[in-house]
């Protein structure tokens, strides 16, 4: 909890130094970043828990994700489990949608993009991921942040 309030503070402060302090931070308790390339998954993969599913990301780079495909029992627009394709991803966040870092440094998406929160196909030089319920936040190499989705409460607003 302490760590996620400093890393709070530094996000909103605009104070985190560089891409390398990443390592610390990322969901993934194995992320370390170099100049090259990030790595993220650990000899035993990685676990996220989103709305209503599970995503395991694979110590081969795959995802395997279960539970409720749609949004609701009314909807039939969230395919958040479709990542079956997924290869080369060196970590997972999970929300009302699910997105995957490639070892590339590329962001994929899938499920709930209502908001516009699935819409990080152009990112590049990712280093780590979050996916929130109505957006989903990246951090670059350089330590620059983006954004995408519903900014209605300043979440995107990441001007670092």
């Amino acid at each position: 909890a302490a760590a996620a309030l400093v890393l709070a503070l530094i996000l909103v402060a605009g104070m985190l130094p560089s891409a390398a302090l990443a390592a610390e931070f990322c969901t993934c308790p194995a992320c370390a970043v170099f100049s090259t390339s990030t790595i993220c998954a650990s000899d035993t993969g990685m676990i996220e828990a989103g709305n209503y599913h599970s995503v395991y990301l694979q110590p081969d780079g795959t995802v395997f994700a279960i539970g409720s495909e749609k949004l609701s029992e009314y909807d039939n627009r969230g395919t958040r489990c479709d990542v079956w394709k997924w290869e080369n991803i060196v970590q997972v966040s999970a929300s009302s949608h699910t997105v995957g870092l490639k070892a590339d440094g590329t962001v994929v998406s899938c499920g709930d993009n209502r908001k516009g929160q699935g819409n990080v196909s152009s990112w590049t030089d990712i280093v780590c991921i979050s996916a929130g319920q109505h957006h989903t936040v990246g951090m670059r190499k350089d330590g620059t942040y983006v954004a995408a989705g519903d900014s209605g409460y300043g979440q995107c607003d990441l001007a670092y």
